[in-house]
């Protein structure tokens, strides 16, 4: 049986998912960047890992009790911001919260199932993707021209993380966890 292909995320309230598949659209529309498109919009927590279909019920499990122990937060969306020279992107506040939530669910992957990032030192720059590793290097300056001069401001409720599988196509939302850990 082939190994599973997961990350875990953070995915958008509807509103926001709707306006930032409009961006991704116009950059696969007008900058033939479209990878974005194959994967809900989100900000990834535990970017994507192999992992044994046999073990899915198991990783959720330990997913539900780990984002019930968290506490909901609000994330602010602002402006687009860019890895050079193939990315482009809704840039992420700083966010003490995110980061901790991050931060504690690698802690906790590790621990239950010594699942370690195949990256381990590339820190955590939270983001929500626009164009793709897609966008080819010509196309990328024209690309950025255009989305760095859009405004853009959000801000919505991160109440939940979300386990994402690949069919083989694109990404499929499997399961979703609701944060219940009390506001102080």
């Amino acid at each position: 049986m082939n190994p599973a292909l997961c990350y875990i995320a953070i995915i958008a309230d509807d509103e926001t998912c709707s306006l930032v598949k409009a961006l991704q659209q116009t950059a696969a529309d007008n900058f033939d960047s479209s990878r974005a498109l194959r994967s809900p919009p989100h900000i990834t927590l535990e970017p994507p890992f192999k992992w044994n279909p046999k073990d899915l019920q198991a990783l959720e499990s330990q997913l539900q009790l780990f984002a019930a122990q968290q506490k909901p937060f609000s994330i602010r969306l602002r402006g687009f911001n860019k890895f050079p020279s193939r990315v482009i992107f809704l840039d992420v506040e700083d966010n003490q919260q995110l980061q901790r939530l991050q931060n504690n669910l690698k802690i906790h992957l590790r621990a239950v199932f010594n699942l370690v990032s195949e990256r381990p030192d590339r820190p955590f720059r939270p983001h929500m993707t626009v164009a793709f590793k897609d966008l080819r290097k010509n196309r990328f300056s024209e690309a950025w021209e255009y989305f760095s001069r859009i405004e853009f401001h959000r801000v919505f409720d991160a109440e939940k993380i979300t386990l994402l599988q690949h069919d083989g196509q694109r990404w499929q939302q499997r399961c979703s966890f609701v944060m219940k850990g009390r506001q102080p």
